[in-house]
């Protein structure tokens, strides 16, 4: 008779007992044999860790699931207490333990530990970092055969830092003509000890300067702010400007890890520009007629335009208070001037004032350089006082549209006429026989404002006059009179 024991899956010697029995014929019948048999279990322990393959794990991402399992059942009532540990401080594991019993020793689907990898500064991807999973021979109620397992599986971590400049702000607003703000610079991950230097640079000098030009991080203080000072220059220009300040790493000096690492802060720049026309001098002036002497006006723009500037000038004759004057007197006939009103005449580039130039072109080259208006002031035949407005104005549809609604800019001039009241009578003697006529052309050396009326008196009386009075308009007093 042969016996041949069927494999199991735990790992238990068992002791088998066989009984012999006889029957059949009575001589043997009731007769029996017993034997022991010690079945010796040829089954080894085993920890078996699903992937068995090394796995990569990214950095602060999804972790990787390993699952437990045994190859043969703990004794009945026992258990196997699963624990892992790693030689890196990056690999986190979830849970702590698994335990396994005869009834769930295997199914790995069930019995799992989450291995993660912790978020650091650095930019390094680690390589073959070990995990070991292994039996806690401590457990309560643990099935002893399994203490000595272990199994090893190696981890490699992806990194997820990308090395960067970080500036806090990343824009400024400050005021332009001497306004500063403060950037806060520091790195985004730790560099090895080689360090990184960034330069810093302006790229609008005309807008904006910046202080220091250069930082330099260690791996020590990568991650404490470095401030930079941005100073706003004054350009003139009537818009808000904008300047960019540069970071980058200066390669040939800096940590491999950290090249071409680079950002900027952009920075606006509040205007304090405002467009004007400037007109010197500021206060009105007296001219003597036909005196051109100083008679000119310095002219010059506030702010620099983005294209030419056109003004224009102009006069015109403004209101007189009344005059009321006589001029000849003693016992010649007289002048006789009412002045009870005023007239008021526009100026023209023919009359009396003109000005030279009468248009003034400024470009965005030479804004700043004042141009020169001159009065022109000529001889006139009237007997007035004139008083004019000088007149700059921005002739917008030909202009820079900073400029297109500027307040015009005017000047008060007042012309004091040099002109005497006059008038001549020809011939100047005359020899006339009785009965016959003679004739005396009467004109005025100079317009009137106003009607002039002459009186003609004689002192015989046997002279007759044809009129007695003879009387010049404003409006014809160049005109003799018979």
């Amino acid at each position: 008779m042969t016996l041949t024991p069927q494999d199991d899956p735990d790992l238990l010697d068992e002791n088998v007992r066989l009984q012999f029995s006889a029957g059949g014929d009575t001589s043997f019948s009731g007769l029996s044999i017993t034997r022991n048999l010690t079945v010796l279990d040829d089954d080894e322990a085993e920890l078996l860790v699903t992937p068995a393959t090394k796995a990569t794990v990214p950095e602060e991402g999804n972790g990787v699931s390993y699952g437990i399992s045994l190859n043969t059942a703990p004794q009945s009532g026992t258990v196997v207490v699963v624990e892992v540990s790693s030689n890196s401080p990056k690999l986190a594991v979830s849970p702590a333990q698994v335990t396994l019993d005869e009834f769930n020793f295997n199914n790995p689907t069930a019995n799992t530990f989450v291995v993660t990898a912790l978020d650091d500064t650095d930019t390094v991807s680690e390589t073959d970092l070990e995990l070991l999973f292994s039996i806690n021979a401590s457990a309560s109620n643990r099935d002893a055969d399994f203490d000595t397992l272990t199994q090893l599986r190696l981890v490699d971590i992806l990194d997820n830092d990308a090395p960067a400049i970080l500036t806090d702000p990343t824009n400024l607003t400050i005021a332009e003509d001497g306004g500063t703000a403060t950037v806060d610079v520091e790195l985004s991950t730790q560099p090895s000890s080689e360090g990184v230097i960034v330069d810093v640079t302006s790229l609008n000098l005309e807008e904006a300067t910046v202080s220091p030009a250069e930082l330099t991080f260690s791996d020590q203080d990568w991650n404490q702010p470095q401030t930079l000072t941005v100073t706003a220059l004054n350009d003139n220009f009537l818009t808000e400007d904008t300047a960019v300040v540069e970071l980058t790493t200066r390669n040939d000096e800096s940590d491999d890890d950290h090249d071409n690492a680079s950002t900027s802060v952009l920075v606006t720049l509040t205007n304090d520009d405002e467009a004007q026309i400037n007109v010197a001098p500021l206060e009105d002036v007296t001219l003597e007629e036909g005196v051109d002497g100083e008679n000119s006006y310095e002219v010059v723009l506030n702010a620099r335009p983005r294209r030419a500037v056109l003004i224009e000038m102009s006069i015109n004759e403004t209101a007189l208070t009344p005059v009321a004057t006589s001029v000849f007197a003693n016992d010649q006939p007289q002048l006789r001037v009412f002045s009870e009103t005023t007239q008021l005449r526009n100026f023209s580039v023919e009359d009396s004032l003109t000005l030279a130039p009468n248009q003034l072109i400024f470009t965005p080259d030479d804004w700043d350089l004042p141009q020169t208006v001159t009065i022109l002031n000529a001889e006139d035949p009237d007997l007035i006082d004139e008083q004019a407005t000088l007149t700059f104005e921005i002739k917008d549809v030909l202009s820079d549209d900073n400029y297109a609604l500027v307040e015009r800019v005017t000047r008060q001039i007042t012309i004091l006429d040099n002109d005497t009241g006059d008038f001549t009578v020809t011939p100047s003697t005359e020899t006339v026989v009785e009965g016959e006529t003679v004739e005396y052309t009467i004109a005025l050396t100079a317009c009137p404002e106003n009607e002039v009326t002459l009186v003609l008196t004689s002192n015989n009386a046997a002279i007759e006059l044809e009129v007695d009075t003879v009387t010049f308009a404003s409006e014809n007093c160049n005109e003799p009179k018979p």
